[in-house]
């Protein structure tokens, strides 16, 4: 073991070191380093604390979207599926509109066609009629004109 006299050197030579002026602004300097190495994680801590808050709230938002696009889209589906139903329906009402058209014009022909059959009908009789009053006034004029005397047929 070494002497006590050994052992005040050692320790007087390390506390020389240890004054050192060079080693004591080394030393200054990495303990303010450090501090600011420490003072900036901190920051770091706070600022990924303060994102992390941003970003749920960034979530929350999107899922609130989300939501909010599931119900577009599910009216949407409910509005094509009323438009659907409402095309069906028009198409129904136009075949509809279209058999009580045909049937209407199908009727309307068929009375015409009955009426103007009944005038025919009329205007033949008629004819008749007036065909036999004519011979009637043709036979008529032929007995007057024989009995007339000749002086009078003359004129």
């Amino acid at each position: 073991m070494a002497t006590l006299e050994e052992r005040v050197a050692a320790l007087e030579q390390t506390i020389a070191s240890l004054q050192d002026p060079g080693l004591i602004k080394d030393i200054a300097d990495l303990s303010h380093n450090q501090l600011l190495l420490l003072g900036m994680g901190l920051t770091a801590r706070t600022d990924i604390n303060k994102s992390k808050v941003i970003l749920s709230h960034l979530e929350q938002d999107v899922n609130e979207l989300k939501r909010s696009l599931d119900r577009v889209e599910e009216h949407t589906g409910n509005i094509e599926q009323c438009l659907s139903s409402l095309e069906s329906r028009v198409k129904n009402f136009e075949q509809n509109m279209n058999n009580r058209f045909n049937t209407f014009e199908q009727r309307m022909n068929a009375r015409f066609e009955a009426q103007e059959q009944r005038m025919n009908a009329r205007f033949e009789t008629q004819d008749k009629v007036f065909t036999a009053r004519d011979k009637k006034l043709d036979q008529m004029l032929l007995l007057l004109t024989a009995l007339a005397p000749k002086s009078e047929r003359e004129e």
